[in-house]
């Protein structure tokens, strides 16, 4: 049962309503009461001496969802100090519902920003790298599926590529203003994209409308906010001038010191910091959102400044509650230390001092949740998703993880040639018990690829060729790992 508490002695501060001093927060249940306020007979106490007391944190760029999501979204929410996650386009309209009913299940909150794709990001080497290879876009179907999730959707998603021209950044900002949303769009290149058209980002920032987001705006790949000579685009300012907010989103390669110095001294400063964490960079240079938050203070933010963009200014961006210590706001509250500026190990930039911040406390909706920073980087956690539409029978689910675990053994000895690969799926279906349509749908999954618009065997054959035999063998046997333990609980 959920009883009063108060958090006792901390420096706390609240950007919503100019607060930073050393006070009493006190909630009552699932509210705030306020600071310095009188504390109900019978409260809990935590000492907070020498920790700094924020509002609940919010994580507004990550990956919590399908195949390059967490297993447990909790691990990168409450465990770690988040109160709140923004999965930024691991679903689309095919697997917005899953997605809902996994959030479902989690303590930490959880929104939504829908990809156009209709799968999500199934992998990075998914990602279009011309415009003959943009899906087409079913707004009906997303329509449908954000107004299932009215409550849980926050923006939708697409990627602004040179390769893919500026037809696809109006085509893409049209769809959010038929969808009712405000459009959230990665910068950056990825290794899949060879090009950058400093005229096209031109373009593209003169044309964001308020409240539109821009993620990776500290990247240092092509494609970036920068022209030719390095500068900083004066369309940046412009556009966060009338409204458009910008995003940090950290990642594996997000996020360049060098860069952001630049930018931030050229005036671009942003609205939110987020950490884009999921399974390829957890382990690297993301671990969580408090690591972030120290890479992003070393280039030149105030610790005020830093808790008011994942607390009030992300709640506000996106409308979400909390955000305050507001009385009768909700009772999310992240405490932490700030200890001595150090060398935390960083592939990218192992000399880049910055301080640490260690999550000490998080109390959710009014209840404290024992942190736990190591579970984010758990085996368990690192695992594929095989994804399921929610209610589905589960008859097939130990012939499934068996045919997976099949494929993961052959593939490697198989021609990348899409005639065999699916005669191999046929096959391999048929010594578990499932039919050809059954094995079909099941190796679908195992791959994101809800739609059944490509033969499976021509699937792994394009998803060998483009990203690497190893890569596919693994997520395979990641599928096969992950789905055995529920397989063998099924009914």
């Amino acid at each position: 049962m959920v009883t009063a508490t108060v958090v006792q002695g901390g420096r706390v501060i609240d950007p919503a309503n100019g607060i930073d001093r050393v006070a009493d927060l006190v909630v009552d249940g699932a509210l705030v009461l306020g600071v310095d306020v009188p504390v109900p007979a019978g409260a809990a106490v935590i000492d907070a001496r020498g920790w700094v007391v924020t509002p609940g944190w919010v994580d507004g760029h990550t990956h919590v969802f399908g195949d390059i999501g967490l297993d447990d979204p909790d691990t990168a929410g409450v465990l770690s100090g988040v109160t709140t996650l923004i999965d930024a386009g691991s679903s689309g309209s095919l697997t917005l519902d899953e997605l809902a009913e996994r959030a479902a299940t989690c303590r930490t909150d959880v929104y939504a920003i829908v990809m156009l794709d209709r799968r999500g990001i199934a992998d990075t080497t998914s990602i279009p790298t011309s415009v003959a290879e943009i899906p087409n876009l079913p707004l009906g179907e997303l329509r449908r599926a954000i107004d299932r999730h009215a409550d849980r959707v926050v923006a939708v998603k697409a990627g602004i590529y040179a390769d893919l021209g500026r037809a696809w950044t109006r085509l893409a900002l049209a769809a959010a203003d038929l969808l009712g949303q405000r459009a959230f769009f990665h910068i950056g290149n990825f290794r899949t994209h060879r090009s950058a058209d400093v005229g096209l980002m031109r373009d593209f920032l003169g044309q964001l409308r308020p409240g539109d987001v821009v993620t990776h705006c500290y990247t240092g790949a092509p494609g970036g906010l920068v022209d030719d000579g390095g500068g900083l685009l004066p369309e940046a300012l412009a556009a966060a001038e009338r409204g458009v907010a910008f995003d940090v989103g950290h990642s594996g390669n997000g996020f360049d010191p060098s860069t952001a110095r630049r930018l931030l001294a050229e005036g671009l400063r942003p609205t939110t910091v987020s950490s884009d964490i999921a399974v390829i960079n957890v382990r690297q240079r993301v671990r969580s959102l408090a690591h972030v938050l120290a890479n992003v203070a070393a280039v030149g933010f105030d610790l005020p400044e830093l808790v008011a963009m994942i607390t009030a200014n992300p709640c506000r961006l996106y409308g979400l509650p909390g955000g305050s210590f507001s009385p009768g706001a909700p009772a999310d509250v992240t405490a932490f230390e700030v200890l001595d500026d150090a060398l935390i190990p960083d592939r990218l930039h192992p000399t880049l001092p910055r301080p640490t911040f260690r999550v000490r406390a998080t109390i959710k909706a009014g209840e404290v949740v024992p942190v736990d920073l190591d579970a984010v980087m758990a085996d368990a956690n690192i695992r594929f998703q095989l994804l399921a539409p929610p209610g589905a029978p589960r008859r097939h689910d130990a012939a499934a993880a068996a045919l997976l675990h099949q494929l993961a053994t052959c593939l490697p000895y198989l021609p990348l040639d899409g005639e065999v690969l699916q005669q191999a799926v046929t096959h391999l279906g048929g010594e578990v018990g499932l039919s050809a349509a059954e094995a079909a749908a099941v190796t679908r999954r195992a791959f994101a690829d809800r739609d059944g618009g490509n033969q499976v065997g021509w699937l792994l054959a394009e998803q060998c060729a483009s990203s690497g035999r190893r890569e596919v063998v693994d997520r395979l046997a990641r599928a096969a790992a992950s789905a055995a333990p529920a397989f063998a609980a099924a009914p």
